[in-house]
Formats: structure tokens, C-alpha cells, sequence
């Protein structure tokens, strides 16, 4: 048999049904469009989209709120084998944007489609607050015993580190490892290496001006190539 109904109808003869479906399911539809479902699990299906105190908007899920000394939404996966949240978008390009963190109308993180992020801040690790220099402190590396960072790079590509100013190109100044030579290389006024660190433990200077320990009893030899 048919299912016991709710109805409410307005003068136009548009209408509201709320029954129990053949699942066990409790469904709100508007005609014969199926608004809201709720299933006896608990798992609820909306046909639209949805706004939590305030109206939906074209956003799927609109919420809005002051909450103080609280989050204004929360995801927690008690699961020790579980996943915490997916946000997927089908755009790979810059400018398409996966998800963006503001603080009043200001963006101070995004995450693009092509997977590149851009912070408006600085970038710290740890929690101890170190007092860092003010001047050189848009990256912050931390922790408890040894710390630093690493780059890796092809077998025969280099890694590097790259100097620039607003004025001129990226590039000025470059600290990089050569990984086909084995050789560390730093550059000054976006030229070629100026000091070289070779894979023979010698220092050149420039292109021709080699320093190394070596020969006469194992003094420092400074030489000039031919």
C-alpha cells in the first residue's frame, strides 16, 4: 500500500509530501521532486543547496555565523585508518582555485589547480616562536635537534637557490648544486659563477683562478689556469 503522507498545499496548488519510502526512508518533496531525504542510517540527500543560518546561495553549502571561543565548523575523523577532507576541483590551471583561506576580505592562502600554493605571510614551522630576525623572516625553519631544508633534483639537474629584487630579473645572485659535476657553484650580478666548490675539493675563482691544498707538503697553492 501507499505510504501515510503529510501534505501541505498552497493556493496554487503547488505541494508538500512528507512520507516514509519504501527503504525506510523519511523523503520531503516538492511536487514530485524529492527535496530532502533522510535515510535510516542517518545520512541525509538534499536537492539543492543549502545554507546553515543564513540563505543558500549558489554555493552548494553556505554557513554563517559569530561564534566566539569556538570553530565555526569542524571535521573530525576519530578513525586511526581514516581520511580528513577532499577538495577536488576538475580545473588544473592557475586559475582555477581549490581552496582559499581569508581573514576578513583579505586571501592569506590559496591553493590552485596546477598545484602551486601562495601564502600572503610568512611560512613558519615548529610552535617555538624562536625571536627570528625581523628583516629575514618570511621563511622559518624549527626544531627540537638538527633542522634544515632539503632540494632535490635530477641526476644531472641542478638545485638551487635564486636572488632578485624588484628591479631586475630573478636571478642576480644563485647558490646552486650542479649534480652532473658534483660541484657547488655561487654567482654575483646575475653572471657566471663567480666561486666554484668542485667535486676535487678545489675553490676557483671566476673561471681561471684555482685555490687548493695540495703539492709542496700539502701547502695552499693559488694558481691561474692557462
Amino acid at each position: 500500500g501507499t505510504s501515510p503522507s503529510l501534505y501541505l498545499q498552497n493556493g496554487n496548488n503547488n505541494f508538500w509530501r512528507l512520507f516514509n519510502g519504501s527503504g525506510g526512508d523519511l523523503t520531503l518533496r516538492e511536487g514530485t521532486i524529492t527535496r530532502l531525504s533522510l535515510a535510516p542510517g542517518g545520512n541525509a540527500s538534499f536537492d539543492s543547496n543549502v545554507g546553515i543560518n543564513t540563505a543558500a546561495t549558489t554555493a552548494i553549502l553556505t554557513t554563517t555565523g559569530s561564534v566566539s571561543g569556538d570553530w565555526t565548523g569542524r571535521f573530525e575523523n576519530t578513525s586511526t585508518t581514516g581520511l580528513g577532507i577532499l577538495a577536488k576541483i576538475a580545473g588544473t590551471s592557475i586559475t582555477h582555485k581549490i581552496f582559499e583561506a581569508r581573514t576578513g576580505s583579505t586571501n592569506v592562502f590559496s591553493v590552485y589547480g596546477d598545484g602551486h600554493s601562495v601564502f600572503s605571510g610568512n611560512i613558519r614551522t615548529g610552535t617555538s616562536n624562536f625571536a627570528e630576525n625581523p628583516n629575514f623572516d618570511n621563511i622559518v625553519i624549527e626544531g627540537p635537534a638538527h633542522t634544515g631544508m632539503t632540494i632535490f633534483s635530477g641526476t644531472g639537474s641542478d638545485g638551487g637557490i635564486y636572488f632578485g629584487d624588484s628591479s631586475a630579473a630573478d636571478g642576480q645572485g644563485q647558490i646552486k648544486y650542479a649534480h652532473g659535476s658534483n660541484a657547488m657553484t655561487f654567482t654575483t650580478n646575475d653572471g657566471a659563477a663567480s666561486l666554484t666548490l668542485d667535486s676535487s675539493q678545489r675553490i676557483i675563482v671566476g673561471s681561471d683562478k684555482v685555490i687548493y691544498a695540495g703539492g709542496y707538503g700539502g701547502a695552499l697553492v693559488i694558481r691561474k689556469n692557462d
